[in-house]
């Protein structure tokens, strides 16, 4: 009789061993697909804003000749702040009582993610001014400001 067998690393796992790990790790995921955080698209997106931030960053200071590793340290501290805010952001908007969802901070998603990328494109835009002055237009970077200080938009009128 043939088993199936799967290899991780150097160690061989039978069909059951497999099984209860994946069983494990699938727990794992649901628990923290409902109560930490489920939009991974978001994540996906936010990351490639924040290596292109990066980036530039890397190249303005090549630029200016002020390579330092304490802004690149800045980069860890601003993710374990995007994190707490998109789990806090996460855990308010998805609160249950009695089974019910409680809707009173349902606006919150959308007014955190908002204002997460307006800072990274702000940053980004910042960045690209220092590159190659004028490419962008002002009013795009002073509506962003705008949005980034107060959280209002600018009339479209």
């Amino acid at each position: 009789m043939k088993t199936i067998s799967f290899v991780i690393g150097k160690k061989i796992l039978s069909l059951s061993e497999f099984g209860a790990i994946s069983s494990v790790l699938s727990f794992i995921v649901l628990i923290i697909d409902k109560y930490i955080f489920n939009d991974w698209e978001f994540i996906a997106m936010l990351t490639v804003l924040i290596a292109l931030d990066t980036l530039l960053g890397f190249y303005v200071a090549f630029i200016e000749r002020k390579v330092s590793s304490d802004k690149f340290a800045k980069l860890f501290t601003k993710i374990i702040v995007y994190m707490v805010m998109l789990i806090c952001s996460h855990s308010a908007t998805h609160v249950k009582a009695n089974g019910n969802d409680i809707m009173i901070l349902a606006w919150l998603d959308s007014v955190i993610y908002s204002g997460i990328v307006v800072r990274e494109i702000l940053s980004l835009f910042e960045k690209c001014a220092v590159i190659q002055p004028n490419l962008i237009p002002k009013w795009i970077v002073n509506r962003l400001k705008q949005y980034n200080e107060t959280g209002i938009d600018a009339p479209t009128n």
